[in-house]
C-alpha cells in the first residue's frame, strides 16, 4: 500500500476506536521511556510476520483500480496509467511498418532505453525552457526515430495526389527506395559516411583517454574501439550505426566506454558528449 492508504486507514481506527494520539518531539537516545519504548518495538517488528492490508478496507477508497483483475495498483494511479501509456505508445511505434527495420536490428543488437529517452528529451539550447531552435532539433530527433521525416514515402501518404503510387528510388542513387530507412546509406556517399566513423572513433577515444576517470592501463582503450561492431566498415543498412542515426542509444556503446571509466557519472558524460558530436557532425550531414 502507499503512504497516503496507510495513513488513511490509520485516521480511520482512530476514530473508530475513540483513540487519543499525542505527538512530542525528542532527542534521539535521551532516555525518554516512551522513545525508548518506541525503538524497542521497532527493532522486533522487523521479527514478525508482515501483515498485509487491503486497500479495500479503507473506509475512504471510493474504488480500487485494478490491472487485468491480478490486483490492486499499489502507486499513484495517474503516474501508472501514464507509464503504461508510454509503453502502448512506445510498443505501437515500433510495430509500425515504417520502423520495421529497427525491429529486426534489435533481435541482434540491445539498446540502452533509458538512455535514449533521456537523449531525445535533452534540451538543445542550454536549457532554454522555450526555443524555436530546441523544438526543431527535439522533433527532427523524435521523427529519426519514428521514421518520419518527409522522404518519399511519407510525402506519398500525406500528398496521394500529388505523388505517384508507384516505387519511388532516390534521387542520388537511382536504385533504392527513397524512404527514411534510407537516410546516411546512399552507395555514393559510403567513403565518406565510413571516413566520418572513424573520426567518431578517434573522437570517442580522445574523450575516454582525457577522462580523470580512466582507468590506469588506457594502451587497450583504441583497440577496443576499432573491434566494436559499432565502428566497423559500413556496407548496408543491417550495421549497427543505424540504430545510432535513428536516435537509438547502444548498448554496446555504454559498455564500450564504462569498462575504460571507472566513474558511472563521468560514463555517462561521455555517451552524452559523444552521442550529441555524432548526431551534430554525422547525422544532421547525412
Amino acid at each position: 500500500m502507499n503512504t497516503y492508504s496507510i495513513w488513511s486507514l490509520f485516521f480511520w481506527l482512530i476514530q473508530d476506536k475513540n483513540l487519543i494520539l499525542t505527538f512530542v518531539k525528542v532527542p534521539a537516545h535521551s532516555g525518554d521511556p516512551y522513545n525508548d519504548q518506541a525503538e524497542l518495538l521497532l527493532k522486533n517488528v522487523t521479527n514478525l510476520t508482515p501483515i498485509f492490508f487491503s486497500p479495500k478496507s479503507d473506509p475512504s477508497a471510493m474504488m480500487t483500480a485494478t490491472f487485468n483483475y491480478l490486483g490492486p495498483l499499489y502507486g499513484n494511479l495517474r503516474k501508472w496509467s501514464q507509464r503504461a501509456c508510454h509503453a502502448q505508445l512506445t510498443t505501437s511505434q515500433l510495430y509500425n511498418r515504417s520502423q520495421q527495420h529497427i525491429l529486426n536490428l534489435l533481435s541482434t543488437y540491445t539498446v540502452d532505453w533509458s538512455l535514449t529517452s533521456r537523449w531525445l528529451q535533452k534540451n538543445n539550447d542550454n536549457g532554454s525552457l522555450c526555443s524555436f531552435h530546441n523544438n526543431t532539433l527535439t522533433g527532427h530527433k523524435i521523427k529519426l526515430y519514428t521514421h518520419l521525416l518527409l522522404m518519399a514515402d511519407i510525402q506519398q501518404r500525406n500528398f496521394p495526389c500529388l505523388y505517384p503510387s508507384c516505387t519511388l528510388l532516390c534521387t542520388e542513387c537511382h536504385s533504392q527506395v527513397y524512404d527514411n530507412s534510407h537516410i546516411g546509406f546512399y552507395p555514393a556517399h559510403l567513403n565518406n559516411f565510413n571516413h566520418n566513423i572513424q573520426q567518431a572513433a578517434t573522437y570517442l577515444c580522445s574523450l575516454i583517454t582525457l577522462s580523470h576517470s580512466v582507468l590506469p592501463v588506457t594502451s587497450g582503450i583504441l583497440p577496443s574501439i576499432d573491434r566494436s561492431p559499432l565502428f566497423a566498415l559500413v556496407i548496408d543498412i543491417n550495421h549497427l550505426v543505424y540504430l545510432l542515426l535513428h536516435q537509438l542509444v547502444l548498448k554496446e556503446l555504454v559498455s564500450l566506454i564504462s569498462i575504460h571509466i571507472r566513474s558511472k557519472k563521468e560514463a555517462m558524460e561521455i555517451i552524452s558528449t559523444f552521442i550529441q558530436y555524432f548526431y551534430t557532425q554525422i547525422t544532421r550531414k547525412y
